[in-house]
This record gives structure tokens, C-alpha cells and sequence, in this order.
């Protein structure tokens, strides 16, 4: 077993996982952009903890811990999109904006750094399956070889 942060951004709390590779690691610093600012989902991704419905299927009463233990830690909760193991995973970590809208002025560490440094909102890249079709290409497009 490798151990690894949950996505609570916590230090504290270490998850034993199989399927997770050391590299594969969340750290607090990991959510920082080039400048030190914390970076911050503009919008809730589609599948947010915090969006009614339970969408993660998280056992009953698993948000509240891992909203208490980022609080008790200071910190926040990672989106679980921008993890690295997170098959769509852009390359980057960033705070869950639902965590930063509910419970960011809790956090101790997100306080400071946004009254310190401010944050940077950054939009999760939308999936190539999710654009629209591309329209359909009329017969003037293809030249004739005739």
C-alpha cells in the first residue's frame, strides 16, 4: 500500500490506497499557481461534492469528515477533477469551489494566502467529448477529382 493525502489538502490525515502512486501525492502547495496565489475553480465542477445528490456516491456522513478535517487542519479540499490519479486530471490541483464558497472563510490557510497574495479563479478544461460535434461538411469542401 502506497500512502497518500485524501483531498482534503490535509497534511495531517495520511489514506493508505493501492491504487495510488507515490508521485501520485496531494500536498497544500500543490494548488499554488506560479506566483504563490491559490488556485480556485471559478465555477463547481459537474460532479462536485457540494452539489445536491451526493453525485460521488460518498458513504453517509464522508463530506462532513472531510470538510471538518480541512477545517481542523486549516486547509481546504482539493477537487477530486484536478487530482493527479483523476483520469481527466488537467496537470494542475486547485481548491473545490464549492469548499472555497461554503467553508473558505474558515480555513486559515486560504484566508491568509488570499488577504496576502489573492487567488487565481481557473476554469477546468472541458473534455473533448464534451464539445459539440463538429457541423458536417458541405459537398464545396471537397474539391473534385474527376
Amino acid at each position: 500500500m502506497t500512502p497518500s493525502r485524501d483531498h482534503t489538502g490535509s497534511s495531517l490525515e495520511v489514506v493508505l490506497r493501492d491504487d495510488v502512486e507515490a508521485e501520485d501525492t496531494v500536498s497544500d502547495r500543490d494548488v499554488l499557481d506560479e506566483d504563490g496565489k491559490p488556485r480556485v475553480l471559478a465555477d463547481q465542477c459537474i460532479t462536485c461534492v457540494f452539489r445536491p445528490g451526493n453525485l460521488m456516491h460518498l458513504r453517509p456522513g464522508r463530506l462532513r469528515d472531510m470538510v471538518t478535517n480541512a477545517l481542523n487542519a486549516g486547509t481546504w479540499i482539493t477537487c477530486h477533477q484536478t487530482l493527479p490519479y483523476h483520469p481527466d486530471n488537467p496537470g494542475w490541483q486547485a481548491i473545490c469551489r464549492g469548499f472555497h464558497d461554503r467553508y473558505g472563510h474558515w480555513s486559515l490557510a486560504l484566508q491568509l494566502l488570499q488577504r496576502i497574495r489573492g487567488i487565481t479563479e481557473i476554469e477546468l478544461p472541458t473534455k473533448p467529448c464534451q464539445h459539440p460535434p463538429a457541423p458536417p461538411e458541405s459537398p464545396d469542401d471537397h474539391s473534385s477529382s474527376g
